[in-house]
């Protein structure tokens, strides 16, 4: 059982949450459920596929999925 808390430690820490993007020559970070104050009125934003995926993968440890559903749903894409 440690050994597999470790491995998932492991691959969580080197998956990268933050997929934020350059607009404007400015760094837009992207948002969650919690962190809707950090969406701009300018930027377009769409669902992050990888961290869907990856909310899917390790969903038995309920403590990943609440994360990346609170803070990285939603990433920057384009000016509007």
């Amino acid at each position: 059982m440690k050994k597999i808390l470790i491995v998932l430690l492991l691959i969580l820490s080197l998956t990268g949450c933050d997929s934020g993007a350059i607009v404007h020559d400015e760094y837009i970070p992207s948002y969650g459920l919690m962190s809707v104050d950090k969406k701009r009125d300018d930027v377009a934003y769409q669902i992050s596929i990888k961290n869907a995926i990856i909310t899917m993968l390790f969903s038995e440890t309920i403590i990943v999925p609440i994360l990346y559903l609170l803070e990285y749903v939603y990433i920057p894409v384009e000016a509007k």
